[in-house]
C-alpha cells in the first residue's frame, strides 16, 4: 500500500530554456499566441499563457484549466516584458505582479505598448517571463511558468492579421532527462490566419527518443513510422483561431551519455500554409539530480510575517543521499520565527538535514519546507529582502553534488500601497450580462486613506448594477466608489454588472473595461493611481467552449467516469457539431451517454456527430458522460492525457474549430490513499489552532495498516485530536471510505 499525498506527490519542477524561437505569426484576441502554462517533472500543462496585442496594448492572459485541476488557483502572478533578451531573476524583481484575494484561476495583464522600453511598434520582438504561485486550497503545490521554467519566451508585436492561411507552432519538454527515462512533450498548433487551413499535418521528428506507446503515440493518437522515427498527426481542417494541443510521452534512449544534448524538432503545414517549425533541447544527466525552488510574498511591511515554501525534487535517475538544505536570511531586516520541519539555526543560516534519502521520480516524492521570518520594525520603505536557499547531496558512492540554488526577493513598504485586479468573462454575446470583479488590496505598511475606485465602462456595454453600489455617471460612463480607509493587509471586493450591446457591422469585437484606484496616506500625501483592465470578446457568431472533467486517478481494472461539456458562448446557433475524444493508451470505453457515432478501440478515438448532439444555441451546454476502464498501467504513478476537441458550423455553413481540452489521469499499480489538511493561515500567541486532516481511499481495494503522521512545527504545543492519535495507530479504509481528524494545537 502506498500513501499518496494528493498535492505533494504530483509534480517535480524542471529547468527549461529557450532553444529555438517558435514560429510566431499574427495574433489577435481571437487567435492569441498560446504557450503551455506548465508545472511538474513531466511538463504537465495545467493551463495556458495567451498573448496578443492591439494597436494600443499588449495582453497577457494567465489561465488555469479549472475543469481538469478544480482545486488549483493562483495566489500571486508575476510578469516581465522587455525588448531585450531576459535572464531569469527572482519574480519579486519583475515589473508587473498581481496579488489575488481570493485566489484566481484566470487573470489578464493589460500593458500599454508605449510603456514597454519607451515603446514598441509592429514587427518588434519582445521577451516575456511568466510565473505564478499555485495552491491547492491553502497548500502550496509549486510554481507554474509560461512555456519555460526560469527562462523567457518571444512574441512579435502584430499589425494586421495575414490575408493568407498561416500556422504557428510551439514545443516544450524537459530540459534535463536521464537515459531510459519517460518524459512528456507538449505541442501547440494555432491557426493565426484569417481563413481556415485545410489538411493540417504535424510531424515530430524524434531523435534519440521513441514514443512510449508506439502503437498509439500521443493524444490525439498519431501514426508512428519506426524506420524514420517520426510521429505524424493529421488534424484535418483548422478554423480561424483554432488551437490544437498535442501531448506525446517518449522514452529517452538508454544508450545516451551524460552531458549530451538531444534536439527534437516538430513541424506543421497545411494547404496553402507554409511549413513552420519549433525545436526543443534536452540535456542528458545521470545519477541523482536535485532541484530547489523557493516562493514567498513579493511585498510586505514592517512587523509582517514572510512565509516561504522551499520545494526540493530529485529529477535524476538515482537516489540522493545526505541531502542538506540551507537557507540564508538577512538578519539586518528579518528575524527567524519558525520552520517545518524544524531546522537548525546558526547565525543567519537555517539548516535541514533530510532524515531519509530522496528517491528519483516517479518513485520518490518532493520535500517541502516551510520557513517563517518576521520583518523588523525599522526596515525602510522600499527596502529589498533577498532570501537564498541551496541544496547539496551525495550519491551512493559518497560523491558530492551541488549546490543548486534559488532566490526569492521581497520589497518592504512602510507607506500605503494599493494593488488592483479586475477579472470577468472572457466571452460574451450581445444582450448577455457580463459580471466584473474588482479586488483592491493594501499591501503596504500603513493605512491608505481617501481611497477611491473609478471603473470606466466602454461604449459597447450598458451599466446594470454594482455591489456595493457605486455612483454611476451617465455622461462619463464611470462608476465611482469612495471607500475611505483600507488598513494594511485589507481587501475590498467590488462587482459590476453590464450588458453587452450590439455593434453595427461587426461580428466580433473587444470590450475593454478599465478600473483604477486612487489613495493618499495619513499625512495627506497622494500617490500615482494603479490601474487594471479586462478584455471580453463579444461575438454574434457561434463560439463553442469545451471542457473535460472527471476522475483524475485510477487503478488497474477500475472504472472511471468522465464528462465532456460543450457550451456555446457565442451569439448564434452552432450546427453540424462533431466532438472527438481521444482516449489515451491504458483506457478502454465501456459506455457513452448520448451514444457515440463511432469508436475505434485500436486508437481510442470516439466520435459524436450532430445526430447525437443536435444544435447548441447561445448559452446552452451539452454534456457527454463516459465510463472507461483502466486496462493497462505501464508503471506506478504514470500520467496519461485525454484530449477532446470539437468542430462546428454556423447557419451559413462557415467552419469553426477545433477547440480542445486536455484531462490528465494518474494511474497506479498499487492501492493508494489521498490526504489533505486545512486550517487557519494566521494565529496569535497563546491562541488555539484547529486543523482538519482528511484521509480518503478512492480505490477499489481495501487499505490496511494505514498510518498517518502529523509533524508538529516548533513553537506549538499539542492539545488533542479527534479521533485520538498516537504514533502506532493503524486503520482500515474500505473503498470510498473517508476518515477525518480534528487536531488542536496551542
Amino acid at each position: 500500500m502506498k500513501l499518496k499525498q494528493v498535492v505533494f506527490s504530483l509534480f517535480l519542477i524542471f529547468s527549461l530554456i529557450l532553444v529555438l524561437a517558435p514560429s510566431v505569426k499574427a495574433h489577435t484576441a481571437t487567435a492569441p499566441y498560446t504557450v503551455p502554462f506548465v508545472i511538474g517533472s513531466t511538463n504537465i500543462p495545467i493551463g495556458f499563457i495567451r498573448v496578443w496585442n492591439d494597436p494600443t496594448n499588449l495582453y497577457v492572459l494567465f489561465e488555469i484549466d479549472h475543469d481538469s485541476y478544480p482545486n488549483y488557483a493562483m495566489s500571486v502572478s508575476h510578469l516581465e516584458v522587455s525588448k531585450t533578451p531576459l535572464s531569469w531573476s527572482a519574480p519579486g524583481q519583475w515589473t508587473y505582479s498581481h496579488v489575488y484575494s481570493p485566489y484566481k484561476i484566470l487573470d489578464l495583464y493589460t500593458i500599454p505598448l508605449a510603456s514597454i522600453d519607451n515603446g514598441v511598434s509592429p514587427s518588434a520582438t519582445i521577451y516575456l517571463m511568466a510565473h505564478a504561485t499555485i495552491y491547492d486550497g491553502s497548500i502550496h503545490v509549486g510554481s507554474a511558468y509560461g512555456l519555460y521554467f526560469k527562462g523567457s519566451f518571444q512574441y512579435t508585436i502584430q499589425a494586421e492579421p495575414p490575408t493568407t492561411p498561416e500556422l504557428s507552432i510551439v514545443k516544450t519538454g524537459p530540459l534535463e532527462a536521464y537515459p531510459g527515462g519517460t518524459y512528456l512533450y507538449t505541442i501547440v498548433v494555432t491557426n493565426v490566419g484569417n481563413c481556415p487551413v485545410e489538411n493540417v499535418e504535424v510531424m515530430d521528428q524524434l531523435s534519440d527518443v521513441k514514443p512510449a506507446y508506439p502503437n498509439a503515440p500521443g493524444t490525439p493518437t498519431g501514426t508512428y513510422d519506426s524506420d524514420s522515427n517520426k510521429v505524424t498527426w493529421n488534424l484535418g481542417t483548422m478554423g480561424i483561431g483554432a488551437v490544437v494541443t498535442i501531448t506525446l510521452e517518449v522514452v529517452f534512449s538508454s544508450n545516451l551519455e551524460p552531458c549530451n544534448t538531444v534536439t527534437n524538432t516538430v513541424s506543421a503545414k497545411g494547404t496553402d500554409a507554409a511549413e513552420v517549425k519549433a525545436s526543443w533541447e534536452t540535456h542528458i544527466i545521470a545519477g541523482p539530480e536535485l532541484s530547489v525552488e523557493k516562493v514567498g510574498p513579493t511585498k510586505s511591511y514592517p512587523d509582517g510575517l514572510l512565509v516561504y515554501t522551499i520545494k526540493v525534487s530529485n529529477i535524476g535517475s538515482a537516489t540522493a543521499y545526505n541531502v542538506v538544505v540551507k537557507d540564508t536570511i538577512d538578519l539586518t531586516k528579518v528575524e527567524y520565527v519558525s520552520s517545518t520541519p524544524v531546522g537548525t539555526v546558526s547565525g543567519n543560516t537555517i539548516t535541514w538535514i533530510l532524515p531519509t534519502p530522496m528517491l528519483p521520480y516517479p518513485t520518490g516524492e518532493d520535500v517541502y519546507i516551510t520557513l517563517t521570518v518576521k520583518v523588523k520594525s525599522n526596515v525602510a520603505n522600499e527596502a529589498v529582502i533577498a532570501d537564498n536557499v541551496e541544496v547539496r547531496w551525495k550519491d551512493s558512492t559518497g560523491q558530492d553534488y551541488g549546490p543548486e540554488t534559488d532566490e526569492w526577493v521581497t520589497t518592504v513598504y512602510t507607506k500605503p500601497l494599493l494593488t488592483i485586479v479586475k477579472t470577468g468573462s472572457l466571452y460574451a454575446h450581445p444582450d448577455e450580462i457580463i459580471e466584473y470583479e474588482i479586488t483592491v488590496v493594501n499591501i503596504g505598511g500603513s493605512k491608505a486613506t481617501n481611497v477611491k475606485v473609478i471603473d470606466t465602462l466602454p461604449g459597447e456595454v450598458e451599466y446594470i448594477s454594482s455591489n456595493p453600489p457605486g455612483v454611476y455617471d451617465t455622461t462619463l460612463h464611470t462608476i465611482t466608489w469612495n471607500l475611505g480607509v483600507i488598513e494594511p493587509g485589507g481587501t475590498v471586493d467590488l462587482t459590476v454588472k453590464v450588458k453587452a450591446l450590439s455593434v453595427s457591422g461587426k461580428q466580433i469585437w473587444e470590450v475593454i473595461d478599465e478600473a483604477e484606484a486612487q489613495w493618499s496616506d495619513e499625512e495627506g500625501g497622494e500617490y500615482d493611481p494603479v490601474k487594471d483592465a479586462f478584455v471580453t470578446i463579444v461575438s454574434t457568431l457561434p463560439s463553442l467552449k469545451i471542457d473535460k472533467a472527471g476522475d483524475q486517478k485510477g487503478m488497474i481494472d477500475e472504472v472511471l467516469t468522465l464528462t465532456i461539456s460543450v457550451t456555446n458562448v457565442g451569439g448564434s446557433a452552432a450546427i453540424d457539431i462533431e466532438v472527438v475524444d481521444d482516449l489515451p493508451y491504458g483506457l478502454t470505453l465501456l459506455s457513452s451517454n448520448p451514444a457515440y457515432t463511432s469508436y475505434d478501440s485500436s486508437t481510442g478515438k470516439i466520435i459524436w456527430k450532430s445526430n447525437q448532439l443536435g444544435t447548441i444555441n447561445p448559452d446552452e451546454t451539452k454534456i457527454i458522460t463516459l465510463t472507461v476502464k483502466v486496462i493497462v498501467v505501464e508503471y506506478d504513478g504514470i500520467w496519461i492525457f485525454n484530449n477532446v476537441y470539437a468542430n462546428w458550423y454556423d447557419e451559413e455553413k462557415n467552419f469553426f474549430g477545433p477547440i480542445s481540452d486536455i484531462h490528465p489521469v494518474q494511474l497506479f499499480v498499487d492501492p493508494y490513499a489521498e490526504v489533505s489538511k486545512s486550517g487557519p493561515i494566521q494565529a496569535y500567541a497563546d491562541s488555539t489552532i484547529t486543523y482538519t486532516i482528511t484521509l480518503t481511499n478512492p480505490t477499489e481495494s481495501k487499505l490496511s495498516n494505514v498510518k498517518l503522521t502529523d509533524s508538529l512545527p516548533a513553537r506549538v504545543t499539542y492539545i488533542s485530536s479527534n479521533p485520538p492519535g498516537v504514533m502506532t495507530s493503524t486503520y482500515t479504509l474500505l473503498h470510498g471510505a473517508t476518515l477525518k481528524w480534528t487536531l488542536v494545537k496551542l
